[in-house]
C-alpha cells in the first residue's frame, strides 16, 4: 500500500509548511492544521516563479537564468548552474 501525502505529512513534526502554487491547483494538506502555512503563488506559473524569486533572492543577484516555462526540463536543467552561481531561475 502506498501512503497518501497527508498521511506522510502527518507523521512529520512540521512547524512551517511552504506551499507553492495557487490554491485551485495545489491544495493545502490536512497535515498543515498544526503548522503555519506560507503560500507563495501568483495567477499563473510565471507570476508564481517571480514571487518565489522575489522572496528567496531579495536585492540584487549576480545572475538570472531564464526558462521558457513551456516544458519542465528547461528549468530543471538550469538548476545546478543557478545554485552554483547564486541566482534564480525565472
Amino acid at each position: 500500500m502506498i501512503p497518501t501525502r497527508n498521511r506522510l505529512l502527518a507523521g512529520l513534526l512540521v512547524a512551517v509548511l511552504w506551499v507553492v502554487g495557487v490554491t485551485a491547483l495545489v491544495a493545502t494538506p490536512a497535515a498543515a492544521a498544526s503548522a503555519e502555512v506560507v503560500r507563495w503563488s501568483g495567477p499563473d506559473r510565471y507570476a508564481t516563479s517571480a514571487a518565489i524569486s522575489a522572496k528567496t533572492f531579495p536585492g540584487t543577484v549576480p545572475v538570472v537564468f531564464i526558462a521558457s516555462g513551456q516544458v519542465f526540463p528547461d528549468a530543471l536543467s538550469a538548476a545546478p548552474a543557478a545554485s552554483r552561481l547564486g541566482g534564480p531561475i525565472l
